[in-house]
């Protein structure tokens, strides 16, 4: 829990940390946040990319170098990496969380302002959605 002054630097706002299942939605939900409503977007794998990716493009490359963040004990230090990259009393909508310790470090460094958002669909609906989405 953040102390009296943390709470007093954030101000009135939103962090809203976005997780689900694959497909399911979540990158369009944080970007509708963005352009609709005015919030910051970032992505953990945005952040993961530019810390450590030798090729930040390459989808594949970056899931290796997630697990071995998540399964090496460096989850924190993105965590930290990230909530830096936050900017100070701005709503922000943070894309892709996959471990406990990101709803942890997110919880810790904004609330009463954090708040999880779990974007579901059935896995049939998953191209559905897809095509959708790409249609916008």
């Amino acid at each position: 829990m953040p102390d009296q002054n943390s709470q007093q630097q954030q101000g009135d706002r939103l962090v809203i940390g976005i997780t689900g299942r694959i497909g399911a939605g979540k990158t369009s939900v944080a970007k509708h946040l963005s352009t609709a409503h005015g919030f910051h977007y970032i992505r953990y794998s945005q952040v993961l990319a530019e810390w450590l990716a030798k090729d930040p493009d390459g989808k594949k490359h970056l899931q290796a170098i997630g697990r071995e963040v998540m399964g090496g004990g460096m989850q924190a230090e993105l965590n930290s990496r990230l909530i830096a990259q936050i900017p100070p009393r701005s709503d922000c909508a943070v894309d892709g969380l996959r471990h406990p310790i990101d709803f942890d470090s997110l919880t810790k460094s904004f609330a009463p302002y954090f708040y999880l958002l779990y974007i579901d669909c059935a896995r049939n609906s998953v191209a559905t959605t897809a095509v959708a989405v790409s249609s916008i």
